[in-house]
């Protein structure tokens, strides 16, 4: 029964600032890096960290409960937590000097308590949709709301068991979010009003965890979720649903990763020991081919990497990491010595932050990963699920009411 809570919580990302490289000044930041795909644009980084790990820089202890990760807007570093029922933004400078924290509203409260959006920041603006599914802009200046709009009570929309969850996406001026209505499963808003772009029934089934991506096919945009038992494309311009695809794990409707496109290829996982997927997205992105599928593997968190025809990906149930062929889905090489977790990626390094809470850096060779560096990051407790974060030089670590950030640059 553990095992089985364990697996529901949902985190997300972040980032900061080093002395010593040229500083990231884009206006957007987004769950797991620029492309959603956990790479981030980083180079010059140590190449190996002492027994005792990275240099830390600063640390915080007083964020309440949650599973947001950090976002960076210039100079600040943007988070979610949980307090009393409340959920709250905080906001530190770059030296981790609290600026400002403001209360964003009523907190869901029924199972795992602590907010699990990561912010989404775009252009001096955050976004972030809590577990009772409202939906919050601010101004990341000082944190004053923009528009909210309570969509569940909007659209008569029915919760699901553990409460919204889902690391929003922009493109243009369009905000995307999977409702889970029976009748507006889909809606697209301005992302500087608020108001109704567009809205799709899709398949009228619940929201499903997942972090959406949003893909471009031979010159098309679609938007590409999974719902509690299917995978669904809909073209980003225009709300028409372009094809769905049944999925296999339908005892809970979990599927918290994101899906991953490459040259017509659509990775995804479902998680819940039900593994992963690799389809063919037809010429005209009116529909998809099962090309393989692999089953021991069950991330719960968005944690896959791939890089080059390599796909780096944990496995829950058996506590192993494998790297699979992109094309085939055969296993290159797996290990059990790591522990199961998160993985990001870095100057050719990736970095592996396990739910236990230790962090290691890895070289992913050809037949195994080598270890670079390895410690405990973040105390004796468990469930250390929130996405760890690379940004111009610092790694940034969140755990529950715990914020860390460590110098990993040369």
């Amino acid at each position: 029964m553990k095992n089985f809570k364990n697996l529901f919580i949902l985190m997300c990302l972040g980032l900061m600032i080093s002395c010593t490289q040229e500083q990231n000044t884009t206006s957007e930041f987004q769950w797991r890096g620029p492309n959603r795909d956990g790479i981030y644009p980083e180079k010059n980084l140590l190449d190996s960290w002492p027994e005792e790990g990275p240099e830390l820089i600063w640390e915080y202890y007083d964020l309440g409960a949650g599973y947001s990760s950090v976002a960076i807007d210039g100079d600040k570093v943007i988070t979610a937590g949980t307090t009393d029922s409340i959920n709250y933004i905080y906001t530190f400078n770059k030296g981790g000097d609290l600026l400002w924290k403001k209360e964003l509203g009523r907190a869901w409260t029924d199972t795992y308590l602590g907010i699990r959006s990561t912010p989404l920041i775009k252009d001096g603006k955050a976004y972030v949709f809590d577990g009772l599914g409202v939906m919050h802009c601010f101004n990341t200046e000082d944190g004053e709301i923009i528009w909210q709009r309570d969509l569940l009570t909007e659209y008569n929309v029915k919760n699901n068991q553990h409460g919204v969850h889902e690391n929003l996406i922009i493109d243009g001026n369009k905000l995307f979010c999977t409702l889970g209505g029976e009748t507006t499963n889909i809606i697209t808003m301005d992302k500087d009003t608020g108001e109704t772009i567009w809205e799709s029934k899709g398949l009228g089934e619940l929201n499903a965890y997942c972090s959406t991506n949003i893909i471009t096919h031979n010159g098309v945009k679609y938007y590409i979720t999974m719902t509690y038992n299917a995978l669904l494309a809909f073209e980003v311009e225009t709300g028409k649903m372009a094809w769905s695809d049944e999925l296999t794990e339908r005892r809970y409707g979990i599927h918290a990763n994101v899906p991953y496109y490459r040259d017509g290829k659509l990775f995804v996982i479902e998680g819940w020991k039900y593994g992963a997927r690799m389809y063919n997205i037809a010429e005209d992105g009116q529909s998809v081919e099962l090309l393989w599928e692999f089953k021991n593997v069950d991330p719960q968190m968005g944690d896959a990497i791939v890089i080059d025809d390599n796909i780096y990906i944990g496995s829950v149930m058996d506590r192993t990491n494998y790297c699979l062929d992109w094309n085939t889905g055969e296993v290159k090489f797996k290990t059990e010595d790591l522990g199961e977790g998160t993985f990001i990626a870095a100057d050719d390094k990736l970095f592996l932050l396990t739910y236990k809470g230790e962090m290691a850096m890895l070289k992913a060779e050809d037949d195994k990963f080598l270890t670079l560096g390895k410690f405990k990051a973040l105390g004796k407790k468990p469930n250390h699920f929130s996405q760890p974060v690379i940004h111009d030089g610092i790694l940034y670590l969140r755990y529950n009411e715990m914020i860390k950030a460590f110098n990993i640059q040369k």
